[in-house]
């Protein structure tokens, strides 16, 4: 399974769909953060019903959407809760959701200094 880097943001690959996307590169990640707190909440509900599967299907899908707009700190949290569920470890994965939700303003603002 990759590893990713501590860091919040690959900045090379959001310098480049910045290049890429132009005028639309704000509204890519609007998207992104906006669908990522949508799933967030999902996530939280599995999570908290002890549905582990659907919980790791999530995670799964906030990873690839994160390494999609370079957001490799959200992504390896991702990883992070998918082992957890995979293993079926309430605590492991409720502990993991509290690193993303504790990552996830820092990433937020880091994006914001791109967009503006």
């Amino acid at each position: 399974m990759a590893k990713f880097n501590e860091k919040i943001l690959d900045e090379t690959q959001v310098e480049t769909l910045k290049h890429l996307f132009n005028d639309k590169f704000k509204d890519l990640i609007s998207s992104y953060l906006e669908d990522t707190e949508l799933k967030e909440k999902e996530l939280f509900l599995e999570i908290e019903n002890k549905r582990f599967e659907n919980a790791r299907k999530i995670a799964h899908a906030i990873k690839g959407n994160s390494l999609n707009v370079g957001a490799v700190g959200l992504a390896h949290a991702c990883e992070k809760m998918e082992t957890a569920a995979r293993a079926g470890n309430y605590q492991s994965i409720i502990d993991e959701f509290h690193s993303f939700q504790k990552l996830y303003p820092s990433t937020k603002e880091r994006y914001s200094q791109f967009t503006t």
